[in-house]
Protein backbone atom coordinates (compact mmCIF):
# COMPACT_ATOMS: atom_id res chain seq x y z
CA UNK A 1 0.00 0.00 0.00
CA UNK A 2 2.81 2.33 0.80
CA UNK A 3 4.07 1.74 -2.99
CA UNK A 4 0.90 2.67 -4.43
CA UNK A 5 1.40 5.58 -2.19
CA UNK A 6 4.71 6.94 -2.88
CA UNK A 7 3.24 6.53 -6.80
CA UNK A 8 0.33 8.67 -6.50
CA UNK A 9 2.46 11.38 -4.67
CA UNK A 10 5.11 11.46 -7.52
CA UNK A 11 2.20 11.53 -9.97
CA UNK A 12 0.95 14.53 -8.44
CA UNK A 13 3.68 15.89 -8.35
CA UNK A 14 3.93 16.14 -11.98
CA UNK A 15 0.69 17.16 -12.60
CA UNK A 16 1.10 20.01 -10.47
CA UNK A 17 3.99 20.80 -13.34
CA UNK A 18 1.77 19.74 -16.30
CA UNK A 19 -0.78 21.84 -15.15
CA UNK A 20 1.72 24.52 -15.04
CA UNK A 21 2.47 23.77 -18.56
CA UNK A 22 -0.86 23.42 -19.92
CA UNK A 23 -0.29 19.93 -21.46
CA UNK A 24 -3.34 18.46 -21.72
CA UNK A 25 -2.31 14.60 -23.32
CA UNK A 26 0.17 14.99 -19.59
CA UNK A 27 -2.97 16.39 -17.47
CA UNK A 28 -4.68 13.18 -19.30
CA UNK A 29 -2.27 10.64 -18.71
CA UNK A 30 -1.44 11.07 -15.17
CA UNK A 31 -5.19 11.39 -14.49
CA UNK A 32 -5.39 7.62 -16.16
CA UNK A 33 -2.74 6.43 -13.53
CA UNK A 34 -3.88 8.03 -10.99
CA UNK A 35 -7.72 6.29 -11.73
CA UNK A 36 -5.66 3.02 -11.69
CA UNK A 37 -3.84 3.68 -8.57
CA UNK A 38 -6.55 4.53 -6.97
CA UNK A 39 -8.49 1.49 -7.51
CA UNK A 40 -5.64 -0.95 -6.90
CA UNK A 41 -5.87 0.83 -3.31
CA UNK A 42 -9.09 0.54 -2.81
CA UNK A 43 -9.02 -2.84 -3.85
CA UNK A 44 -5.75 -4.03 -1.82
CA UNK A 45 -4.32 -4.93 -5.04
CA UNK A 46 -0.82 -3.90 -3.62
CA UNK A 47 0.02 -3.23 -6.68
CA UNK A 48 -0.23 -6.04 -8.97
CA UNK A 49 -2.13 -4.72 -11.78
CA UNK A 50 1.01 -2.91 -11.92
CA UNK A 51 3.23 -5.33 -12.87
CA UNK A 52 1.13 -5.93 -16.84
CA UNK A 53 4.20 -5.03 -18.83
CA UNK A 54 3.03 -3.78 -22.45
CA UNK A 55 5.67 -5.16 -23.77
CA UNK A 56 5.09 -8.94 -22.51
CA UNK A 57 2.37 -8.95 -24.43
CA UNK A 58 4.29 -10.04 -27.57
CA UNK A 59 5.40 -13.21 -25.46
CA UNK A 60 1.52 -13.99 -25.55
CA UNK A 61 0.82 -12.94 -29.27
CA UNK A 62 -2.82 -11.49 -29.12
CA UNK A 63 -3.52 -10.19 -32.40
CA UNK A 64 -6.20 -7.98 -30.70
CA UNK A 65 -3.19 -6.20 -28.50
CA UNK A 66 -0.40 -6.66 -30.93
CA UNK A 67 -0.66 -2.92 -31.70
CA UNK A 68 0.74 -2.49 -27.65
CA UNK A 69 4.03 -3.93 -28.79
CA UNK A 70 6.50 -1.24 -29.55
CA UNK A 71 8.57 -3.60 -31.99
CA UNK A 72 4.80 -3.22 -33.74
CA UNK A 73 5.99 0.29 -34.94
CA UNK A 74 6.86 0.54 -38.41
CA UNK A 75 10.28 1.99 -39.04
CA UNK A 76 10.25 4.87 -40.87
CA UNK A 77 13.97 6.44 -42.10
CA UNK A 78 14.58 9.92 -42.80
CA UNK A 79 15.05 11.02 -46.10
CA UNK A 80 16.26 7.31 -46.73
CA UNK A 81 18.86 7.25 -44.55
CA UNK A 82 18.27 4.21 -42.57
CA UNK A 83 21.14 5.41 -39.99
CA UNK A 84 18.86 8.09 -39.07
CA UNK A 85 19.83 11.94 -38.31
CA UNK A 86 22.17 13.82 -35.96
CA UNK A 87 21.01 15.72 -33.14
CA UNK A 88 22.32 17.87 -30.62
CA UNK A 89 20.24 17.53 -27.65
CA UNK A 90 20.94 19.32 -23.30
CA UNK A 91 20.78 16.68 -21.31
CA UNK A 92 18.72 16.62 -17.83
CA UNK A 93 20.89 16.56 -14.97
CA UNK A 94 18.76 15.17 -12.28
CA UNK A 95 16.53 11.53 -12.24
CA UNK A 96 13.02 13.91 -12.02
CA UNK A 97 12.91 16.76 -13.87
CA UNK A 98 9.01 17.46 -13.01
CA UNK A 99 10.22 17.82 -9.59
CA UNK A 100 10.35 21.23 -8.21
CA UNK A 101 11.38 24.14 -10.57
CA UNK A 102 13.87 22.10 -12.24
CA UNK A 103 12.21 22.05 -15.06
CA UNK A 104 11.50 25.57 -15.43
CA UNK A 105 14.56 26.91 -14.60
CA UNK A 106 15.84 24.12 -17.00
CA UNK A 107 13.91 25.46 -20.05
CA UNK A 108 14.89 29.27 -19.33
CA UNK A 109 18.52 28.15 -19.81
CA UNK A 110 17.93 25.85 -22.79
CA UNK A 111 16.49 29.39 -24.33
CA UNK A 112 19.19 31.56 -23.51
CA UNK A 113 21.72 28.81 -24.45
CA UNK A 114 19.85 28.94 -27.74
CA UNK A 115 19.66 32.55 -27.98
CA UNK A 116 23.14 33.30 -27.46
CA UNK A 117 24.19 30.67 -30.30
CA UNK A 118 21.88 32.50 -32.69
CA UNK A 119 20.30 29.15 -33.22
CA UNK A 120 16.72 30.08 -30.93
CA UNK A 121 14.98 31.40 -34.35
CA UNK A 122 16.18 27.68 -36.47
CA UNK A 123 14.87 25.47 -33.22
CA UNK A 124 11.48 26.91 -32.58
CA UNK A 125 11.27 26.88 -36.41
CA UNK A 126 11.86 23.41 -36.83
CA UNK A 127 9.71 22.17 -33.96
CA UNK A 128 6.76 24.31 -35.25
CA UNK A 129 6.07 21.58 -37.60
CA UNK A 130 5.38 19.03 -34.67
CA UNK A 131 3.21 18.66 -31.60
CA UNK A 132 5.02 16.94 -28.59
CA UNK A 133 3.07 14.40 -26.88
CA UNK A 134 5.39 12.72 -24.21
CA UNK A 135 9.07 12.35 -23.61
CA UNK A 136 11.88 12.48 -21.70
CA UNK A 137 13.96 14.82 -23.92
CA UNK A 138 13.30 18.75 -23.45
CA UNK A 139 16.00 20.36 -25.47
CA UNK A 140 17.01 19.45 -29.25
CA UNK A 141 17.52 20.45 -33.32
CA UNK A 142 18.86 18.58 -36.15
CA UNK A 143 22.85 18.86 -36.07
CA UNK A 144 21.55 19.95 -40.20
CA UNK A 145 20.30 23.32 -38.94
CA UNK A 146 23.60 23.68 -37.16
CA UNK A 147 26.78 26.03 -38.47
CA UNK A 148 30.07 24.88 -37.08
CA UNK A 149 30.29 27.33 -35.33
CA UNK A 150 26.98 27.16 -33.32
CA UNK A 151 27.73 23.21 -33.05
CA UNK A 152 30.87 24.26 -31.48
CA UNK A 153 29.16 26.50 -28.66
CA UNK A 154 26.49 23.94 -27.67
CA UNK A 155 28.80 21.46 -27.15
CA UNK A 156 30.35 23.88 -24.90
CA UNK A 157 27.40 24.32 -22.76
CA UNK A 158 27.07 20.35 -22.21
CA UNK A 159 24.71 19.42 -25.43
CA UNK A 160 25.17 16.42 -26.56
CA UNK A 161 25.18 14.37 -29.58
CA UNK A 162 21.99 11.16 -30.31
CA UNK A 163 21.48 9.63 -33.60
CA UNK A 164 17.75 9.70 -34.12
CA UNK A 165 15.84 7.01 -35.61
CA UNK A 166 12.24 7.55 -36.22
CA UNK A 167 9.31 4.87 -35.92
CA UNK A 168 5.70 5.65 -36.75
CA UNK A 169 3.05 4.23 -35.00
CA UNK A 170 0.94 2.47 -37.20
CA UNK A 171 -1.97 1.34 -35.50
CA UNK A 172 -4.38 3.15 -33.17
CA UNK A 173 -2.93 2.71 -29.29
CA UNK A 174 -4.69 3.42 -26.43
CA UNK A 175 -2.01 6.33 -24.80
CA UNK A 176 -1.51 4.90 -21.34
CA UNK A 177 -0.54 1.36 -23.08
CA UNK A 178 1.56 3.51 -26.24
CA UNK A 179 3.51 5.94 -22.99
CA UNK A 180 3.87 2.65 -20.86
CA UNK A 181 5.55 0.60 -23.34
CA UNK A 182 7.97 3.39 -24.59
CA UNK A 183 8.85 3.89 -21.27
CA UNK A 184 10.17 0.82 -20.96
CA UNK A 185 12.18 0.10 -24.14
CA UNK A 186 13.40 3.50 -24.63
CA UNK A 187 15.92 5.46 -21.98
CA UNK A 188 15.19 8.97 -24.21
CA UNK A 189 12.56 9.10 -26.79
CA UNK A 190 9.65 11.76 -27.77
CA UNK A 191 6.47 10.86 -28.71
CA UNK A 192 4.85 13.46 -31.52
CA UNK A 193 1.91 14.43 -33.77
CA UNK A 194 2.76 15.69 -37.17
CA UNK A 195 1.14 18.75 -37.82
CA UNK A 196 0.55 18.40 -41.20
CA UNK A 197 -1.29 14.75 -41.38
CA UNK A 198 -1.81 14.19 -37.54
CA UNK A 199 0.55 11.13 -37.92
CA UNK A 200 2.17 9.65 -34.72
CA UNK A 201 5.93 9.44 -34.53
CA UNK A 202 8.35 8.21 -31.85
CA UNK A 203 12.09 9.97 -32.30
CA UNK A 204 14.59 7.69 -30.31
CA UNK A 205 17.53 9.48 -28.90
CA UNK A 206 20.37 7.10 -29.41
CA UNK A 207 23.22 9.46 -26.64
CA UNK A 208 26.50 8.61 -27.55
Amino acid sequence: MEIIVGKMKILLNKMEKALVMGNQTEIATIAQKLENLASELVAGSGGANAQIDALSLKEKDTPAKAAVEVDKFEPKASKGKSEGDIYYYKPTLVDDPYRGDYLDRFIKERSIELKQGGILEAHNSFWLDYEVQRGNVFGAIPQKLLSKEAENFLISRGWRQATVNYFEVVENMEDSELNKALEKRYPAYLLIKLKADQKRQVFVFNRE
